[in-house]
């Protein structure tokens, strides 16, 4: 239940990679529904070696969501939670926040006091298109990354 929550509120948690028709690859949304995020459960012991050799398990092309959870029950209170996420879509920072955002919705609690909404453009994760208002500033983009380093220099000047 947290994790299907989390994922709602989060759309880098609804995608997959895809390649568009021009064969670059791009972001593409796909149902939770379809493509929810999984908990896998393991032992507690040697779960060192199990958070290893995920980190080293590579999200296939077209996988989704891109994260995976794992919850290592030991006895009685003893537990390790830990999430391994493709680097496209977070951060360390960003991917710990979401896994506080899970741990807090399991008990119960509602939203970080740090999470922000999604913005329309991160829903639609489709933010570099050739299409709309979002042209204008392609061509800016083009025109400022044009310029190089030369454009950052500022002449000093000297108060005395």
């Amino acid at each position: 239940m947290a994790l299907d929550i989390v994922q709602q509120e989060n759309p880098t948690l609804r995608t997959q990679i895809t390649t568009n028709r021009a064969g670059q690859p791009c972001f593409k949304s796909v149902s939770a529904g379809e493509r929810p995020l999984i908990l896998e459960v393991h032992e507690l012991r040697n779960w060192r070696k199990t958070i290893e050799a995920q980190l080293m398990r590579p999200f296939e092309y077209e996988e989704a969501p891109l994260a995976r959870f794992l919850w290592f029950r030991g006895r009685g209170t003893k537990s390790v939670v830990a999430m391994v996420f493709h680097h496209s879509i977070a951060d360390g920072k960003s991917g710990v926040c979401a896994l506080l955002d899970v741990l807090r919705r399991a008990v119960g609690q509602d939203r970080s006091p740090h999470f922000k909404e999604a913005q329309p453009s991160s829903q639609q994760l489709d933010l570099i298109q050739k299409k709309g208002p979002v042209a204008g500033k392609l061509k800016e983009l083009r025109f400022w990354l044009g310029m190089g380093k030369d454009i950052l220099k500022f002449p000093i000047t000297s108060k005395r």
